[in-house]
């Protein structure tokens, strides 16, 4: 059998147990370097621990499979093999050190032991001067000692000395979390050097070879320390530096002769151009300036103020910023250069149009409607806008009515009622009937919906009323006079109807008819009254009401019309008794205008139109709850901020339909991402935002980030046009980053 065949063959092989004790210190040692990786997120300092743990298990396999090998030649393979680990091991233990400590006189060495260590590794696996054979004990085989085998121990020996050295004067020097983790690994580095134990044998010592057990508790040692001791190197170099790569806004740093020396991605993103284009370029390259102004009166000309600039692209387009700049100084004061910090100020104009857009339509569904309607501050019960329908309806002029309360339209004898259901108010209410006062005494009869919104921090509510003063009256003259009834049954503007019991439509009006569709009464007469249930309980519901109260006041109910649309109506209705027994009068009037008008402005209260999503107040309110949630529930919670990279490269090259269909792709992605419970809103131009609830710990939020990358780096195809961005996340977790929505 060839030596190859030898060594791959599982006949060569006999597990002993202390070829598996060395095999499952391995295992455990790697994946105490892989904790230690994931834990400092693959920091340099990480990743030369977990150098060392790959050597060391390596090392610990090499002498599991000597253990286990049944033939000399075999076992002599393995352990010539474990020199190279054992040199990478002493090589790792020197750069850990120099790079945890940085001791600057150091790092000559750490480079040299990279070249020594390793040769002198693999010149001893493949020279049998070092290793000459294999002995047999009783628990299995081992090295024979030569007298160069002295250099390969030697070799292990030095490695540890220096670290030793370096992490006891770093402990001696240093207080705190920082002479904890010296002296911890310094005592890593004492336990390793009981390795040597393992090599007695070597020497004709018969003992049996624990120094896996040494390995285990340096790595166990020195993997508790960097875990306890040890985070992300926050540098204010390095914090510098990725402020300034993950700044939003383009940032330039100039020198006295108008030369830009630093431009952030977010400038090249701007203007188009890639970074090292910028870097040396002279100021007046993207600048609209007077091409006669000096330089000089070019960077002055700016002071420390912010000021609107125009600042040309790479394209030659003209971008609007809206830019601060400031001096950087020497010690002395001596201005050094300018620091401009702009950002593209047109799209943030394009998103104060759309604001405005949006604040328009909502105030034409408020003023435009036929209702009148008004907003008022729930604690200072003050009106804060009415429409031009209260101001004809209720007889005030609009100054008259800002300066009123709500109190101050209601009958004097009302007020005390008024005033005590307030506090009991949910957030929507109605339709209700209240008391109304116009401004020439007349008292009315009013149909309130409202409902409760914040705005600028206070709590606010909008009231849409409908004067039913008329059919309060028709309604109780329809009682007094069967003569009269038969002419208001005929004519009143209300549906009408007598139906039995079991649903047969025993009379109705011409308005009710019309309600549903029909053109005539007569055709209505033939319908059963369940044809116009989308639901059959429904029906059964209200006989059961009536039959328990006799009647039914003010009832809102969704019908069918003839053609299968809805409408929505309100129902008065009673159940006759005496001879009558069993019939059912009523009327209704259709309020579909009525919903989806209130629908409508609810839902552009709260919604952003492009979208759907929810807009700013209303992810503010969903913030709000979710932070109570999770205070109730000691839980966590999660904000998202997401910024579409270089979205105003999609409106500028196939236009703001197709950068809107965009928008609308990502916002469909986002919600897709998240769960149910989890709120997706858009805060305005290419900003959105996620609010995770009930989140238990970080992790899960990193994922859903993720998640919410990878989906929205998907390329979608829109119009023909394929189309690929990317977001920036920026996350607040609660209650590590913040205790409120602020």
């Amino acid at each position: 059998m060839s030596g190859l065949s030898q060594l791959i063959s599982r006949d060569s092989y006999l597990l002993t147990g202390l070829s598996v004790a060395n095999g499952l210190t391995a295992a455990a040692v790697l994946a105490i370097g892989l904790v230690i990786l994931w834990r400092g997120r693959s920091a340099p300092l990480s990743r030369a621990f977990f150098a060392g743990a790959t050597a060391s298990s390596a090392w610990l396999i090499c002498f599991a499979l000597m253990y286990a090998s049944r033939t000399a030649a075999v076992a002599v393979w393995w352990a010539r093999l474990a020199a190279v680990p054992i040199g990478l091991i002493a090589a790792t233990a020197v750069h850990f050190t120099i790079w945890n400590l940085r001791p600057r006189r150091w790092t000559l060495l750490a480079s040299l032991c990279w070249v020594v260590f390793p040769l002198i590794g693999a010149v001893s696996a493949t020279n049998p001067i070092f290793i000459a054979g294999v002995r047999r004990h009783t628990w299995g085989y081992y090295p024979e000692a030569t007298p160069l085998t002295a250099l390969l121990i030697g070799c292990f020996g030095a490695a540890m000395l220096p670290p030793i050295f370096l992490f006891r004067r770093a402990a001696l020097r240093s207080h705190g979390p920082a002479k904890e983790s010296a002296k911890e690994l310094m005592l890593a580095c004492i336990v390793g050097l009981l390795a040597f134990i393992g090599y007695l044998p070597a020497a004709g010592i018969d003992i049996y070879p624990s120094g896996y057990i040494a390995v285990f508790a340096f790595a166990v040692i020195g993997g508790t320390a960097l875990w306890r001791y040890h985070e992300i190197d926050l540098t204010p170099e390095f914090a510098a530096s990725q402020m300034l790569g993950t700044m939003k806004s383009a940032v330039l740093l100039v020198d006295m002769n108008a030369r830009i020396r630093v431009a952030n991605l977010a400038t090249s993103a701007l203007l188009g151009y890639k970074p090292e284009e910028l870097a040396g370029a002279p100021l007046r390259k993207i600048f609209e300036t007077d091409p006669n102004l000096s330089s000089g009166k070019l960077l002055n000309s700016s002071g420390v103020l912010e000021q609107m600039m125009i600042w040309r692209a790479a394209d030659g387009t003209r971008v609007d910023v809206l830019a601060s700049s400031s001096f950087v100084r020497d010690d002395a004061g001596a201005p050094l250069g300018v620091v401009y910090v702009a950002s593209d100020y047109t799209e943030r104009k394009r998103a104060d149009e759309a604001v405005r857009e949006s604040e328009q339509r909502y105030r034409a569904l408020f003023d435009l409607n036929p209702l009148p309607m008004w907003v008022y501050d729930f604690e200072t019960l003050r009106f804060i806008a009415v429409n031009d329908a209260a101001v004809h309806h209720y007889g005030y002029k609009r100054d008259e009515f800002l300066s009123m309360k709500i109190t101050d339209i209601r009958p004097q004898e009302d007020v005390p009622s008024v005033l005590a259901l307030l506090p009991q108010l949910p957030q929507r209410v109605g339709p209700a009937i209240f008391r109304h006062k116009k401004k020439d005494g007349t008292v009315i009869d009013v149909d309130i919906s409202s409902f409760e919104f914040i705005s600028g921090g206070r709590k606010r509510r909008l009231v849409m009323a409908r004067d039913i003063t008329e059919r309060q009256r028709s309604e109780r003259l329809l009682r007094e006079s069967e003569a009269r009834y038969r002419l208001l049954f005929e004519r009143n503007l209300a549906g009408v109807y007598r139906t039995s019991a079991a649903g047969v439509i025993l009379d109705c009006n011409d308005a009710c008819a019309r309600i549903f569709g029909y053109s005539s009464r007569e055709e209505l007469l033939s319908q059963d009254v369940s044809s116009f249930y989308f639901d059959n309980g429904d029906r059964e519901r209200m006989l059961e009401q009536l039959r328990e109260h006799g009647s039914l006041t003010n009832l809102e109910l969704r019908l069918r019309r003839r053609d299968g649309t809805a409408v929505w109506v309100l129902e008065n209705a009673s159940i006759l008794e005496g001879r009558e027994a069993g019939i059912i009068e009523g009327t209704i009037i259709d309020i579909t205008d009525r919903k989806y008008a209130q629908e409508e402005i609810e839902y552009q209260a709260y919604h952003d139109v492009l979208t759907g999503l929810p807009n700013r107040l209303l992810f503010r309110d969903r913030i709000s709850m979710a932070l109570a949630h999770a205070r109730r529930a000691t839980r966590g919670a999660a904000i998202m901020f997401l910024d579409l990279d270089d979205f105003k490269n999609v409106n500028d090259s196939v236009g703001h339909t197709v950068g809107d269909h965009l928008l609308q792709s990502v916002a469909s992605r986002l919600v897709a991402c998240v769960r149910a419970e989890d709120t997706v809103a858009r805060m305005g131009g290419d900003e959105f935002t996620v609010l995770l609830s009930d989140v238990n710990d970080g992790r899960g939020t990193a994922t859903v980030a993720r998640k919410i990358l990878d989906t929205v780096n998907q390329p979608v195809v829109i119009d023909g046009h394929q189309l690929k961005v990317t977001t920036s996340i920026g996350i607040a977790v609660f209650p590590g980053d913040g205790f409120d929505a602020e």
